[in-house]
């Protein structure tokens, strides 16, 4: 998840005896992974329906496609951050184990996001993408982040972040 996916990045998703297997390819590149399950509803990927394992894996394919943009940027993916005391901003900064190994153990706390992603709209391409699928598919990572900007209103602006993510896929 920590690095950015090159544009050619694609997503195979089939039904197998005993389960699903899908995986992440870059055949101009010449590798192929499976796709990292963040077990947040289910304990397998699913697809064409709405149900949980649907849901793990729009949010898996999300987080592949975001790279680190899909970190939570309070606690930048560790889960727990660190209020640094009434001499320091207000704001916390995202806990590091080495930087913060002195700290006050009370003032490391969980943060508010419990799973180092930011909020993103996986029901919403779920439901959209996810379950429409049939029993073998394929999506690239371009589709997926075109998605995601479909999300804002022609008018509005992409977030900065977003917007980061896309103009680098497109550049």
């Amino acid at each position: 998840m920590t690095e950015i996916r090159p544009e050619t990045t694609t997503y195979h998703g089939r039904r197998v005896p005993g389960g699903v297997e899908v995986l992440v390819r870059d055949d101009a590149a010449g590798w192929s992974a499976p796709l990292v399950h963040f077990a947040k509803h289910s304990t397998a990927f699913g697809w064409g329906n709405g149900g949980p394992g649907s849901a793990d894996l729009a949010l898996a394919l999300l987080v592949d496609a975001l790279g680190p943009a899909a970190l939570c940027p309070m606690c930048d993916g560790s889960r727990r951050v660190v209020w640094l005391g009434p001499d320091a901003p207000n704001d916390p900064v995202p806990y590091n184990q080495l930087r913060h190994a002195q700290a006050d153990p009370e003032l490391i706390t969980e943060c508010l996001c419990s799973d180092g992603l930011r909020s993103l709209a996986y029901h919403e391409f779920k439901f959209a993408v996810v379950a429409n699928w049939p029993d073998t598919w394929t999506i690239s990572r371009a589709q997926i982040l075109d998605f995601l900007t479909t999300l804002y209103p022609p008018e509005g602006e992409l977030p900065e972040w977003l917007q980061d993510v896309v103009t680098g896929a497109r550049s």
